[in-house]
């Protein structure tokens, strides 16, 4: 089961510009109240964005954009739903805003720093971020961040659940980064003995033994890994 969205107690930690939960669902409300529906467009090429041709649905919400310059601007987002519900994990492969013509345009993680917004009563904060070594990129939520390492996380559907016509059961992915080397590594629940999340911790943390301590002594089932990440960087 997927963790909730971030939380407004959690600190955001994207070069400075990403606030709390709690703050960003105040900033937000204020910006509604007096930008007056600003929106944003893609300025001078600093954005990527192409047409979004796909089916996302009409309803939409006040949030922003963060550019790779990192700016941030108010837009109106596109909430994205499948047989009517509401769909989380299409937004951590692409977000859709509404264009200052009221034209739908889609960009990916490449294209922005993040993004966030507020719906139904929960804010939603999401970091763009390299998940593997072949440059795949999402957004991601930031989970736990510090001076050891920071956790973010996303996860997807299984494919026959999509199939079958259900929303399905998320298939839940950590992935840590270290904040000076910016190395990152992707966690998944299960694999071979070889290759199990806990041999990628301990891999990813092999030249640090306080780390490793860590590791073996916090992580025993994959649901630990958020305690170990606020352990070590108590």
């Amino acid at each position: 089961m997927a963790p909730s969205s971030p939380s407004a107690s959690r600190q955001l930690g994207l070069k400075g510009y990403f606030y709390s939960m709690k703050s960003v669902c105040i900033l937000v409300s204020l910006l509604l109240l007096y930008a007056g529906g600003l929106r944003a467009t893609p300025d001078n090429g600093l954005l990527r964005a192409t047409p979004d041709n796909g089916h996302t649905s009409d309803e939409t919400v006040q949030g922003y954009i963060v550019t790779p310059r990192g700016d941030t601007e108010m837009v109106q987002i596109c909430i994205p739903k499948d047989f009517g519900q509401f769909n989380e994990v299409a937004l951590f492969s692409k977000v859709t805003i509404l264009d200052s013509g009221g034209k739908k345009v889609k960009y990916t993680p490449k294209d922005l720093s993040g993004y966030g917004f507020v719906y139904q009563n929960k804010a939603y904060v999401y970091v763009s971020r390299q998940i593997d070594d072949e440059g795949t990129t999402k957004f991601l939520w930031p989970m736990n961040q510090g001076d050891k390492v920071n956790e973010y996380y996303y996860y997807d559907y299984n494919t026959a659940d999509l199939q079958k016509g259900s929303m399905g059961a998320g298939n839940g992915v950590y992935v840590l980064e270290d904040p000076v080397s910016k190395d990152i590594v992707a966690l998944t629940k299960g694999g071979s003995v070889i290759n199990s999340f806990k041999a990628q911790l301990r891999k990813f943390f092999e030249n640090d033994k306080q780390m490793l301590a860590l590791v073996n002594k916090d992580v025993k089932e994959f649901k630990d890994i958020p305690a170990f990440v606020r352990d070590a960087n108590r």
